[in-house]
């Protein structure tokens, strides 16, 4: 028997803490590459050692080489309007981006499995307004952050082969189509593992089940929070509005998903958007093919909604949560905002820009908006009790004080995310009735965010760097001489992608609904439907001149000028022009003007737009098109352009 003395002495069990600080560093940063983001935090109060590891080393190398784990390296990211990307605070943008991401499984995932009304309850209880806004405005400006920061996109070469058309004149000549044969909508992105963003991947994980409760109400309720002009919002209120919509803009709307779902698809938003019957969708989809081929393209006409009227809260305490009822009235809401003839003015620019106030205008807000509303009123009576277009413009020229009225300095504008998230459920939706949802994939998933994702023609490219007189040939034989060379590549660069191939859909009411509907102000009507028509453009670069926001000199202002479908009565496509400039908060603006249908008529129609994701990505343009005139009487509707080559 061997004595205790002679028992070797048990070896002390090895502490975490004795292992040197590199080797504790490489097991939290391998811990976080495998999906457990939040376990440094954890083992970071276990202890002093680990805490002054974790939270009190010298520099950020730790946190910055977690950051990376999970997400994109932001100095690399596809946006030029984070300005201190080289001061980076590694360790709170990762503790942001995961306390979103948490946040939305917590909230997302209790809708999901079926206790939506306990888990919106339990958030306005347990939270007062204000904490609750706070937690929205952090979620989604983290979830801004990701886009702005996500890797930029490899450019995507595609090719059109020239054909000749037969020419429309009898025994002419074949003639080459002033619109080349591309596909309606952006290819579908697959991006290889060198060129995968982590960010677009984690915000892929994060919508699986859609948008938190407290946000989807404020999307999908009977009325919008502070008015359809968002006037009656604390400044709080309002950066939560147009940080939600810059957000909608990215995804569209996503629906709480039904009891049990795992995650939101493009067909179960398609299950909730009113569909065309078979026949009718088959024709709609033979009518966008072969768009290219007809250069016209008809008009669709958005289907009518069989369901009950949209308030469908009556008698009960929640809103119907089923797909259907919520895409019925976000839908109801996108188009109260969007179709608001009272929207437009001067200190927007006319455009979907935040109103700017100088000292003048802002001492006389109150009355002079009561003016506007009495003279819009009285405009929308008489316009929708008079049958005679000499009446409509007398009503529309007569007394109208914007008329007067100088817009403010353009490098004064913000985009209004508000009215581009209406703008982007409404063409969205009537898209997927038109064509379907599979469709056009390649336009709204969250890969086409991404910087430099958009398609790149060389042969376009080749086509319209040439600095020489040339004719462009119209599809009825007739040609429209280009009088202005193409810009020196000395002079600036195309920095937002505008030489190419784009569509471009346009919707809109028939004028009796659109003021019918501005005079209720419900758009209730079930039976209310939409005219779609999705056009093609050739844009080229005119001119360039320089920036006049100091923070962004390399974007010098785009003049552009192009072609669209629409043939006049001469044969020839109509001609456009306009430009693509910076905002002040790094936002693209692009201004495209169609001119008059002959030489020295006025301008006829204008859209003023912002881009949506990083520098020429694929999700392209969404904003608003009126007249060119900005008479109180004219309508307006929202459009969605994106590039196909």
């Amino acid at each position: 028997m061997i004595s205790s003395d002679a028992m070797p002495a048990a070896r002390p069990l090895a502490s975490i803490q004795s292992l040197p600080a590199e080797v504790t560093e490489q097991i939290l940063i391998l811990t976080a590459a495998a999906g457990f983001p939040t376990a440094i935090a954890s083992l970071a109060q276990t202890c002093h050692v680990l805490h002054t590891i974790v939270y009190h080393s010298t520099d950020q190398h730790l946190w910055r080489e977690v950051f990376l784990t999970t997400f994109d390296d932001p100095r690399q990211g596809s946006s030029d309007e984070d300005q201190q990307r080289d001061n980076l605070e590694w360790g709170k943008e990762f503790r942001r981006r995961v306390w979103t991401m948490n946040y939305f499984r917590r909230t997302t995932a209790s809708a999901a499995s079926g206790s939506y009304s306990s888990s919106l309850i339990l958030s306005q209880s347990e939270l007062t307004l204000a904490e609750q806004v706070d937690s929205d405005i952090f979620v989604l400006e983290s979830i801004i952050s990701v886009v702005r920061t996500a890797l930029p996109f490899p450019p995507t070469i595609c090719y059109s082969i020239p054909r000749s058309y037969p020419s429309y004149i009898p025994h002419g000549p074949g003639i080459e189509p002033t619109f080349p044969g591309y596909s309606i909508f952006p290819p579908q992105t697959h991006p290889s593992a060198r060129s995968l963003s982590k960010n677009i991947s984690w915000l892929e994980a994060l919508f699986r089940h859609g948008y938190p409760p407290s946000l989807a109400q404020k999307l999908s309720g009977i009325e919008w929070e502070g008015g359809v002009m968002i006037n009656d919002l604390s400044t709080l209120q309002a950066r939560l509005i147009q940080a939600l919509g810059r957000v909608v803009s990215y995804t569209g709307f996503l629906p709480v998903p039904p009891v049990g779902s795992e995650e939101v698809t493009n067909d179960s938003i398609a299950d909730g958007v009113d569909s065309l019957d078979e026949a009718d969708e088959d024709a709609a989809k033979d009518m966008v093919d072969s768009t290219c081929d007809r250069i016209e393209q008809e008009d669709f006409i958005t289907a009518s909604d069989d369901e009950e009227p949209v308030d469908d809260t009556a008698g009960s305490s929640l809103p119907d949560m089923s797909i259907v009822a919520q895409n019925r009235r976000a839908r109801r809401l996108a188009r109260m905002r969007a179709y608001n003839l009272r929207y437009l003015s001067p200190n927007r620019y006319w455009g979907p820009f935040l109103p700017v106030e100088d000292n003048q205008s802002a001492e006389t807000t109150c009355e002079d908006e009561c003016a506007e509303e009495e003279d819009m009123t009285q405009c929308l009576d008489y316009d929708y009790s008079s049958s005679s277009d000499e009446d409509d413009e007398e009503c529309a020229l007569s007394g109208s004080p914007e008329q007067t009225v100088q817009p403010p300095d353009e490098a004064l504008l913000l985009p209004d995310w508000a009215y581009l998230a209406a703008a982007r459920v409404i063409v969205e939706a009537n898209l997927r009735e038109a064509v379907g949802p599979e469709q056009f994939n390649g336009l709204t998933a969250l890969e086409s965010l991404r910087a430099g994702s958009a398609p790149m023609d060389v042969s376009a490219s080749v086509f319209s760097s040439r600095c020489v007189e040339k004719q462009v040939s119209g599809m009825a034989g007739a040609s429209v001489p280009s009088t202005i060379g193409c810009a020196s590549m000395s002079d600036g660069w195309d920095w937002a992608g505008v030489t190419g191939v784009w569509r471009r859909c346009i919707c809109w009411l028939d004028y009796c609904d659109l003021r019918t509907h501005n005079l209720s102000g419900g758009f209730n009507d079930p039976q209310l439907t939409e005219a779609v028509r999705i056009v093609p453009m050739r844009l080229r670069v005119v001119s360039y001149s320089p920036s006049p926001i100091a923070a962004y000199p390399n974007r010098p202002i785009i003049q552009i000028a192009g072609e669209t479908s629409g043939l006049t009565t001469t044969g020839q496509p109509r001609k456009l022009k306009g430009a693509v400039r910076t905002l002040a908060d790094g936002s693209v603006r692009w201004t495209v003007i169609f001119t008059g249908r002959k030489d020295g008529d006025p301008d006829e129609w204008t859209s003023e737009g912002v881009q949506i994701g990083g520098v020429t990505s694929a999700m392209g343009v969404l904003g608003i098109w009126t007249g060119a005139q900005h008479e109180k009487s004219d309508p307006l509707g929202p459009f969605w352009a994106w590039k196909v080559g």
